[in-house]
């Protein structure tokens, strides 16, 4: 479009907004389906509200870091490493994952994606 904004900055409050919107009618789908009924669990508000917040911080960062580094760089660090933060959680937090082989493959798999990560941010250098 003539004149559009060339940053993303811009274009965050039309993402965002589109995504409420999108939540409230299915929600309200739900409630319509349920009839006005639904099932909420109030222990899960708050971790998914703050999640949701998160989120929000995590994706309004990587439209600014696309200001400053290509797409093409930036996209595959931020597919890449949110996996690796899951996986420790995984590990340290939950204990899902344990055995001496499983805590290998892990590492091995983390390192191969963090290597992953850093050749594709400097990739850009050269």
């Amino acid at each position: 479009f003539a004149g559009a904004p060339s940053e993303a900055l811009p274009y965050v409050f039309a993402h965002f907004t589109g995504i409420f919107v999108t939540g409230t009618i299915i929600l309200v789908g739900y409630a319509i389906i349920k009839l006005n009924r639904p099932v909420v669990n109030h222990q899960i508000i708050l971790p998914a509200f703050t999640s949701g917040i998160m989120w929000a911080i995590a994706q309004t960062s990587w439209f600014i870091a696309n200001n400053y580094i290509a797409q093409s760089i930036s996209f595959p660090i931020n597919s890449m490493v949110p996996g690796v933060i899951g996986a420790l959680w995984s590990v340290i937090y939950f204990k899902e994952i344990c055995g001496r082989r499983n805590l290998k493959i892990l590492s091995v798999a983390i390192v191969i994606t963090i290597t992953g990560a850093i050749i594709v941010g400097l990739s850009k250098d050269f």
